[in-house]
């Protein structure tokens, strides 16, 4: 009960998975069309997202590696 009262919903579900918090986090949200999500969900599992459940987890280094990805060949 302890930890549910010092951390965010977000931090405690990473604690729970046995993750460290990032410090500082920034939030990033985008409204895509169906068609849009389905191709990020696609770039992101294949830069390293897990699907799990009916979302994904490891997104953000996902995401990242994909963003080095694309500043690598520019």
């Amino acid at each position: 009960m302890e930890l549910a009262e010092q951390n965010t919903s977000h931090d405690l579900e990473v604690l729970l998975r046995g993750e460290t918090p990032v410090e500082d986090a920034l939030v990033v949200q985008l409204y895509l069309t169906l068609k849009d999500h389905k191709r990020l969900r696609a770039a992101l599992v294949k830069y390293g997202a897990v699907v799990s459940g009916n979302g994904l987890s490891k997104t953000e280094a996902a995401l990242m590696a994909l963003v080095d990805k694309a500043i690598s060949t520019t």
